[in-house]
């Protein structure tokens, strides 16, 4: 019976992520109102959404709540370290574009990388801070209590779900999209999979080019 019910739930999560994956397809093809050009693609504008608090913690046991997204801009993956392919692909990517845009740019700008971690149980901070150490050293890895990164999911508009299985042998189904944040806080562009990082470096070149523009109006 709790196969059974675990397969329904299952079957029917698998749908909402094809929704959801189909959503995010959609949004990433959303263009700018009033401007034309390739460069444009993928720009949530002129209606952003706001990025809606959250209580978490980091590798360090430090507070990441949403005052850690303001003032810089932001690579936000959800993910973990269990997953045995997008996650780490991913997060590959990821952080190895925001090295090459780091690397590009003037001293004052600010990019971080962040990871939430959707898998509390395993995802322990000490197996947090090894696991982001792989990636690099300036990647921020976070999670928090299954209510705590409900409301992170509900505040990006993602999803993940736990499959059971037999002790920890569980895996978690989720949303693969990179999620471009803004320094106001609000959501600029999500990057649908698979990625890699150039496209990721040329995703964000063209949103900060963006902003900049609407900056100096």
């Amino acid at each position: 019976m709790i196969l059974a019910k675990t397969k329904i739930l299952y079957i029917v999560y698998t749908s909402i992520l094809i929704i959801a994956f189909l959503f995010g397809i959609l949004i990433s093809k959303t263009t700018t109102t009033g401007l034309n050009g390739p460069h444009m693609e993928g720009i949530l504008w002129p209606n952003p959404p706001m990025i809606k608090p959250l209580q978490l913690n980091n590798q360090h046991g430090e507070k990441f709540t949403l005052e850690n997204f303001k003032n810089t801009w932001s690579l936000v993956f959800f993910g973990f370290a269990n997953c045995p392919d997008i996650c780490p692909m991913s997060l590959q990517a990821m952080t190895k574009a925001a090295k090459a845009l780091r690397a590009e740019t003037s001293s004052d700008f600010a990019l971080q990388t962040v990871f939430i971690s959707v898998d509390p149980e395993r995802d322990t901070l000490a197996n947090l801070t090894k696991y982001a150490s792989y990636f690099s050293k300036d990647l921020i890895a976070v999670t928090g209590t299954p209510d705590e990164l409900k409301a992170a999911a509900r505040s990006f508009n993602t999803l993940f779900m736990k499959i059971e299985g037999v002790g920890e042998d569980y895996t978690i189904e989720h949303s693969s999209g990179i999620f471009f944040i803004a320094p106001s806080g609000h959501m600029a562009s999500v990057l649908t999979p698979p990625h890699n990082s150039l496209q990721i470096a040329e995703r964000f070149q063209n949103i900060f080019s963006f902003y900049q523009g609407i900056s100096d109006e």
